[in-house]
C-alpha cells in the first residue's frame, strides 16, 4: 500500500507577506534608532557644554581668578568649538586652560536662541580677550563670544537677562522639538539645564 503523504509548506504568497512585514518592521526600527541616536548625541553634547560651564566657574572659584568660556562664532567650526581661558587677578593676560571642545557634526549652538550668551557682555574688558589659535587658524576677539566668571562664581555681565546656550540639531532651526538649553545663572554661575 503506497500512501501519498502531503507535505505541509508555506505558499509563495505567505512567504512574500512575511518578508514584507519583516521589511516594514526593520524600516521602522531603523528610523527609531536613528532618531534615538541623534537625541543621544544631543544629550551627550549638551552635557559636555554644561561641564565646560561648570569647569569655567570652578576654575575661577578655586584659583581665585577670572575665567572665560569662549564659543567660536566665525569660521568652519562656528557655534561648535569652545574652550576656557583664565586670568589670575594679579596677572596681565589671558591664557587657555582647557583643550578645544568641538561639538559633533550636525549639533550646534543656535545663534538666535543663544543671543544673550553671544552678545559681548562687557564693552571694555581689561585686559582685552586675546587672539587664539584653533586648528592652525588665528582667532581674534571678533571671531568668538565669551562669558567671564569672577572668583566668587558670578558672571561679569551687564545684560539684564541671563546668558543661554541653546543646542539643537543644525537641521532643526527655529523652534526645534529636540533641544538642550543651558541657562547660566548670572549671580551664581551655575548652569540650569532644560532638556525635553
Amino acid at each position: 500500500m503506497n500512501t501519498l503523504r502531503l507535505k505541509k509548506a508555506f505558499t509563495l504568497i505567505e512567504l512574500l507577506m512575511v518578508i514584507a512585514v519583516l521589511t516594514l518592521l526593520i524600516t521602522f526600527a531603523a528610523v527609531g534608532i536613528g532618531d534615538g541616536g541623534r537625541s543621544q548625541q544631543l544629550t551627550v553634547s549638551g552635557n559636555r557644554v554644561a561641564d565646560l560651564v561648570n569647569l569655567a566657574r570652578h576654575t575661577a572659584k578655586t584659583r581665585n581668578s577670572m575665567s572665560m568660556l569662549i564659543v567660536v562664532t566665525k569660521g568652519n567650526q562656528a557655534y561648535r568649538a569652545m574652550t576656557i581661558l583664565e586670568k589670575p587677578l594679579e596677572g596681565s593676560s589671558w591664557k587657555q586652560v582647557s583643550p578645544w571642545e568641538v561639538l559633533p557634526d550636525g549639533i550646534g549652538v543656535l545663534e538666535g536662541k543663544s543671543a544673550t550668551f553671544l552678545a559681548q557682555p562687557v564693552a571694555a574688558l581689561s585686559p582685552a580677550p586675546p587672539s587664539l589659535s584653533f586648528r592652525g587658524a588665528a582667532l581674534n576677539a571678533a571671531n568668538y563670544a565669551w562669558q567671564v566668571f569672577l572668583p566668587n562664581g558670578r558672571l561679569l555681565s551687564d545684560q539684564p537677562s541671563p546668558p543661554i546656550l541653546y543646542l539643537s540639531p543644525v537641521a532643526q532651526a527655529g523652534n526645534a522639538p529636540n533641544y538642550y538649553s543651558i541657562t547660566i545663572n548670572a549671580n551664581t554661575g551655575i548652569p540650569i539645564i532644560r532638556r525635553p
